[in-house]
């Protein structure tokens, strides 16, 4: 960093202090990650949101034995779970849909030798999705498989620790019609916007992830407001949870949005 700051011309200067009240926001410009404009052909995307970040660092304790002398009967691998872990975040992804991901991103095994059945791994999983509702269902259904795995193999220990629990943050809408207008300006084609309408009620010992003094942007709402201002971009609504509307009127939103 200090061969950086020196090569700028930046080095020894004094930082550079944002006052209160001095800005209404920040743009970031970011190189897509995900791969998914450039699979569909397109160069820019608005970003709405930022999602919901939960991560967790998993350790399972088993016994340590021979790979060639121990039958598969008695093994206690503590690799085997990590590996079943894995399996069912994505499969739960899957089965969730929408913009729900899983990751299971670092495995460290012990004594991590090719002949020897491993007594302790220690693996992350990481969850991801802007809807903070389904986070915390995907949250519960990991839970509840980890404590299935222990009741399966009594002879298997297992914790967990929780590393980051972040919600989903909505961006601005002044800063999405602003960039979406000069994405328009720049010949650009489309804008995705996701689904959320409702927070909720705490019901007993229940308490939501977010109450309905949060705010969040209504789909065709903000797209109508998106149509407003530009003139050629395409709209795009994500997962729409239809139970919480009627059908009938959403076909006639979707239709109407940019008149």
């Amino acid at each position: 960093m200090r061969e950086a700051l020196k090569a700028a011309g930046l080095e020894g200067k004094k930082r550079e202090v944002i006052e209160d009240g001095e800005y209404r926001c920040y743009l970031e410009a970011h190189i897509e990650q995900g791969g998914l404009l450039e699979a569909s052909g397109k160069r820019i995307g608005v970003v709405t949101a930022i999602v919901g970040i939960y991560v967790y660092r998993l350790s399972f304790g088993g016994m340590q034995n021979h790979a060639g002398t121990t039958p598969m009967r008695l093994r206690r691998d503590a690799g085997y779970l990590a590996a079943s872990v894995n399996v069912f975040t994505r499969q739960l992804a899957r089965e969730m849909g929408g913009n729900q991901v899983a990751t299971v991103g670092a495995i460290n095994l012990r004594p991590n030798l090719i002949n020897v059945v491993p007594n302790r791994c220690v693996f992350t999983v990481d969850l991801r999705n802007p809807d903070d509702d389904a986070m915390v269902l995907a949250e519960a259904a990991l839970d509840a498989y980890l404590h299935e795995l222990t009741e399966r193999w009594p002879g298997l220990s297992f914790s967990v620790r929780r590393m980051a629990r972040t919600r989903h943050v909505p961006f601005d809408g002044e800063g999405q019609k602003a960039i979406a207008s000069a994405a328009e300006d720049l010949g650009y084609a489309h804008i995705e916007v996701p689904d959320h309408v409702f927070g909720a009620t705490a019901r007993g010992d229940w308490k939501p992830v977010y109450t309905e003094n949060d705010a969040f942007h209504e789909t065709f709402t903000t797209m109508a407001f998106i149509a407003a201002v530009t003139k050629k971009i395409e709209l795009v609504s994500g997962v729409l949870i239809l139970p919480q509307r009627q059908t009938g009127v959403v076909a006639k939103q979707a239709a109407q949005v940019d008149i």
